[in-house]
């Protein structure tokens, strides 16, 4: 599809929804405004799902730091007014999933971490041809 990832939970993610027949799309083009720190700034969340959902994926772990909970009332805010709903959620990463859609032809990575996945995975006793 030509969506950027930026971690492999939001890869997951992706696979997920995919998996599940989700109808989704990146939401990096939407900018929401919001104010951290007396500074004002702009928050671009990773997916809208089944046209209804705005979703931001982050470690569980970061669900309550002051940085993403500034985004998140922004983001609830904005879908109020914009007739969606905001989902804050975390995804367990399944190296086997990835791995799988790699050798599929699912995904691809850029030449750097590609590099890095294939030797990973050749770590592992896998072999990959690429």
């Amino acid at each position: 599809r030509d969506c950027h990832f930026r971690s492999l939970r939001e890869l997951a993610f992706m696979i997920d929804l995919d998996r599940a027949g989700s109808s989704w799309r990146s939401a990096e083009k939407i900018r929401i405004p919001y104010v951290f720190y007396d500074r004002k700034r702009t928050y671009a969340p990773d997916f809208i799902v089944d046209n209804l959902l705005l979703v931001e994926v982050k470690p569980i772990k970061l669900h309550t730091t002051e940085g993403v909970k500034a985004k998140q009332l922004a983001a609830e805010s904005w879908c109020k007014d914009n007739g969606f709903e905001y989902k804050l959620t975390d995804v367990e990463v399944d190296p086997s999933k990835v791995y799988d859609a790699y050798v599929r032809g699912l995904i691809r990575f850029e030449r750097d971490y590609e590099d890095r996945f294939v030797l990973y995975q050749m770590k592992l006793g896998r072999f990959i041809a690429y």
